[in-house]
């Protein structure tokens, strides 16, 4: 009995372990991407943004939802939509993204209380409790701001306006990214850097991959 139960705990320990380093992998994918097709991410955003907002109004005709849930919902994508008009020149500073953050947590406390005090629901559709709140939140309320995190790594000397000299220096420091040499320069990605400097220390960056097979 003992043996199983510390064996349960040690495979769902390492089912996270693997889940995260997915995730992390996943991320990175994402922000490459979204670096060198800026204005593609940007319209995807947009279309998630309004079909989610869609998604709220149908919660609150269609469903019946408690109406101050789907408009918490709702304000907060809105302020989202009106962090997109700088995008992807966004300034942790300013008020829009401070709104954003704000709208962010009330939207999470606001749907965690829902579920808690409309649990019923759950029994209504027949549905688990614990995956459908998970899926639920990793759509309408964590994909946009995940979306808008992984896409605020566009070097701003690759925009519209940059000099000659700041895009050869960023064209620079991304191959040496995707080389595997690790240096960054002023102009790279926060989280970019972060992501590729975790992928070395994880020993699964593409330069070393690629140095192991021609060894």
């Amino acid at each position: 009995m003992a043996f199983f139960v510390v064996l349960i705990y040690v495979s769902g320990y390492l089912s996270l372990v693997l889940a995260a380093l997915s995730m992390a992998c996943g991320l990175y994918y994402m922000a490459e991407l979204a670096e060198e097709h800026t204005s593609t991410a940007k319209r995807a955003i947009k279309y998630l943004l309004y079909g989610l907002l869609i998604a709220h109004v149908l919660l609150l005709v269609y469903e019946r939802f408690p109406p101050v849930y789907p408009l918490i919902g709702m304000v907060a994508h809105g302020s989202y939509l009106r962090l997109m008009k700088v995008f992807p020149l966004v300034d942790p500073k300013s008020v829009p993204f401070f709104a954003c953050v704000l709208m962010f947590c009330a939207s999470n406390v606001g749907w965690f209380y829902m579920f808690k005090t409309e649990a019923e629901r759950f029994y209504q559709y027949r549905v688990l409790g614990g995956p459908s709140v998970s899926a639920f939140f990793a759509l309408m309320v964590w994909s946009v701001p995940v979306a808008l995190f992984v896409s605020l790594t566009v070097n701003d000397a690759m925009l519209p306006g940059a000099t000659d000299s700041q895009r050869s220096s960023a064209s620079r420091s991304t191959l040496d990214r995707r080389g595997g040499s690790g240096s960054t320069s002023n102009g790279s990605s926060l989280m970019t850097a972060f992501l590729s400097s975790a992928k070395s220390w994880l020993g699964i960056s593409g330069g070393t991959s690629q140095k192991h097979t021609l060894d």
